[in-house]
């Protein structure tokens, strides 16, 4: 089992109703538009920080979503626009908590007490 898969096993143990392996999935949007019946997102949590995964969070937003930034990765980022403005979606930067605090939101997570708020 390779990296990618051992994170998309740890977030099916952690609770995830669905994963997709990016190596592996030539169409990366068309696959997440099979899972959520073309309704993308209400949120996306970026961590790693990079264009190509802010971008790929966008293409898989839906209309009034939010995307999340946590990843430090990347340097300067470029957007496109138009989807900018026509999906309304807020993006937020978030540098918070320690390693403790984490374990909590993952337990709240697989309890599926973690609600999404616009």
């Amino acid at each position: 089992m390779d990296h990618c898969e051992d994170k998309l096993q740890l977030a099916s143990d952690l609770g995830a109703d669905f994963t997709v392996n990016i190596k592996k999935t030539y169409d990366v949007k068309n696959e997440i538009g099979k899972i959520t019946r073309d309704n993308g997102f209400d949120v996306v949590l970026d961590t790693v920080g990079l264009e190509n995964t802010l971008n790929l969070g966008i293409k898989t937003l839906n209309r009034n979503g939010a995307i999340v930034v946590v990843g430090l990765f990347g340097q300067e980022i470029k957007m496109p626009l138009f989807e900018t403005v026509t999906k309304e979606y807020q993006l937020y930067g978030s540098l918070w908590g320690n390693y403790n605090e984490l374990c909590e939101v993952i337990e709240l997570a697989v309890k599926r007490e973690v609600k999404h708020r616009v």
